[in-house]
């Protein structure tokens, strides 16, 4: 949706210009008979992209001695962008060169034909990527892109001559391109204006043009054009590939959405994880995420000087990336090893070394006494950072609800994982868990909580770190050392963020409050039979934020409550168990109870139950 307006304030031509070819690149004008034949006539089975400027067509160009297969972009003669956005662009393409911005090897002019020859970029656009049906994008590939993308647009404002510079006007994802390699690559230079390069408060008197959604809302206001604006147009492509949605989308009641209002708002009120694109949700690490989302907003202020320059833009998303890598290579080192490995641990073994699984999967190995236990340990190079501190604390962890630095008895296959009962496969037809059983296994995991917090933080309280015997009995798994502000989190999976506190995943600080919260989650989990994440018909949302509507809806109790218990439980134990959850999820960690607090409260209700 491109959009111009004007009051005057200069006199954009509309008539064709001529050639301004004189630049640094060999852009040359081709014939129209070229043309016929590279595009067998204009076939429409060449057809790559259409828009309200015409078609791009796939084809072959000569270009100097070689046949180059070409993007051959037709203009309409009814599209809005005229001949002086023609000529503009290749005006401006034939002094440009950069391996992020787009290549044009030629033009063509014929009678009424207006025809631009662009390298052939193989992958398509970001945004054919991010909206439609194209391959789906890893996080890291996304901030490669956007890297790429920045570098270009910094070039445009800063290295493109000694006196002047680039003003793009119309970035935006389907103006990314990508090529065979998925480098990025800058593309449509047809609403461009140059610009002093000396001072960064220049701008340009000018129409407003540029596509609705990306539009700087200064420049909208006052028709002054600056690097700015193309800085804030960058931020709404961050948002795009943060949020997997389109700049502007129609919702189903026919209005429209715009994603930088809608993604900030919805940051303010705290919920960025429920806006993050599901398919890299298991990849960013929160510390990743915080200093992207920062970049992003700082791009997209209202106030033009509080923007950064791209210098400072490309710096940061090079610093993500970075940070990325080093905690995906920490991760990636983390592994379960039985077997030798066992003499580590302050006990005797007759293992044998086995192999290894992968991090967080257990395999058998036999303790001195002759029980079979599960043994989780670390890379040879964290191995070394281990041992005492690991030994002291496998020590001072010794209580029945608490599997002690990884190690279970597992003396059989009944043992199994809560979120296995809870969340059973389909096709699984088990008998789902009581009441009194879901109660009774919550309290031995307050239990555990409740003696872990006389010294330590857990840090990752889910369904999935709880072990039960055969006998419904909880043991709290996953602590393998002292969790503090500065640790990072090495293994980052889509399910943890949503039992994450809000204060653990905005600013990384922790205390037993934020443990608290995570076991309001799983307690809410356990009453409803929902997973910690949720999908309604648009929107996927966090299940503590499907609990605050119910909350503030007044719906009855039913609607909370798990179907599959067939209103077998007591009405007054429900009720004071969902009151429990929300004072455990509380945003402001001081309203949250204390965990002993919360095992008396659940005892309590298991003696109403009873």
């Amino acid at each position: 949706m491109i959009f111009s307006a004007g009051d005057g304030k200069e006199s954009e031509p509309s008539t064709p210009l001529p050639p301004p070819y004189s630049g640094h690149n060999h852009v040359g004008d081709i014939e129209f008979h070229e043309i016929l034949a590279g595009t067998d006539n204009f076939d429409e089975s060449l057809v790559i992209g259409r828009g309200g400027f015409g078609k791009v067509y796939k084809g072959c160009i000569n270009h100097g001695e070689n046949l180059v297969v070409s993007a051959i972009k037709r203009l309409d003669p009814e599209s809005s962008q005229g001949a002086s956005e023609f000529w503009s662009e290749v005006q401006m393409l034939s002094r440009l060169r950069h391996c992020n911005i787009v290549s044009l090897i030629g033009y063509c002019t014929h009678e009424q034909e207006k025809i631009l020859v662009y390298e052939y970029m193989p992958n398509g656009t970001l945004s054919d990527h991010l909206h439609k049906q194209g391959t789906p994008l890893s996080w890291f590939r996304r901030l490669n892109i956007c890297i790429g993308a920045g570098l270009g647009l910094r070039y445009l404002h800063n290295d493109v001559g000694i006196d002047s510079g680039v003003i793009h006007r119309d970035f935006k994802s389907s103006n990314i391109l990508l090529n065979e390699s998925w480098e990025s690559k800058i593309s449509d230079f047809g609403l461009s204006k140059t610009c002093p390069t000396n001072q960064l408060s220049t701008h340009v008197n000018t129409l407003v043009k540029g596509t609705f959604g990306y539009l700087d809302p200064n420049y909208f206001r006052t028709g002054k054009l600056t690097r700015k604006s193309d800085v804030y147009a960058f931020g709404v492509v961050l948002l795009e590939v943060l949020c997997g949605k389109p700049a502007l989308e129609e919702l189903v009641d026919g209005e429209w959405r715009n994603l930088a209002t809608w993604a900030q708002d919805s940051i303010k009120e705290g919920n960025l994880k429920n806006i993050i694109d599901s398919d890299i949700m298991g990849e960013i690490s929160p510390k990743c995420l915080r200093k992207f989302v920062k970049m992003t907003e700082r791009c997209l202020h209202d106030n033009t000087e509080q923007r950064p320059t791209m210098d400072a833009v490309v710096v940061t998303l090079k610093s993500v990336l970075a940070l990325q890598e080093k905690l995906s290579m920490q991760a990636a080192g983390s592994r379960t090893i039985f077997g030798r490995m066992v003499d580590l641990l302050p006990f005797p073994t007759n293992g044998e070394n086995s192999g290894r699984v992968e991090h967080n999967t257990l395999a058998p190995s036999k303790h001195g006494d002759g029980i079979v236990v599960a043994v989780k340990m670390l890379t040879s190079k964290t191995r070394q950072a281990y041992d005492k501190r690991q030994t002291k604390h496998i020590a001072e962890l010794a209580h029945p609800n608490i599997n002690i630095g990884g190690i279970f008895e597992c003396r059989d296959s009944k043992h199994k994982y809560f979120n296995q009962l809870l969340f059973p496969n389909r096709g699984n037809f088990a008998e789902p868990l009581s009441w009194g059983t879901r109660l009774m296994i919550m309290i031995g995991v307050a239990r555990g909580l409740t003696y872990l917090h006389l010294n330590k933080v857990h840090c990752d309280i889910r369904p999935s770190n709880i072990l039960l015997d055969e006998e419904f009995n909880a043991k709290l798994e996953g602590i393998t050392k002292t969790v503090t502000k500065e640790t990072h989190i090495s293994t980052w999976v889509r399910e943890t963020m949503y039992y994450m506190a809000p204060e653990y995943f905005w600013n990384g600080d922790l205390s037993m409050k934020s443990d608290i919260y995570s076991f309001g989650v799983v307690l809410l989990e356990s009453m409803t039979g929902r997973k910690a994440w949720v999908y309604g018909h648009i929107e996927k949302a966090s299940l503590v934020d499907w609990a605050s509507t119910v909350k503030s809806r007044i719906i009855y109790l039913k609607e909370i409550m798990d179907p599959r218990l067939n209103h077998n439980y007591p009405l007054q134990g429900a009720f004071e168990c969902f009151d429990l959850v929300l004072r455990c999820i509380a945003n402001e960690s001081k309203d949250r109870p204390s965990s002993k607090e919360v095992l008396q409260t659940l005892e309590r209700i298991y003696a109403l139950n009873k």
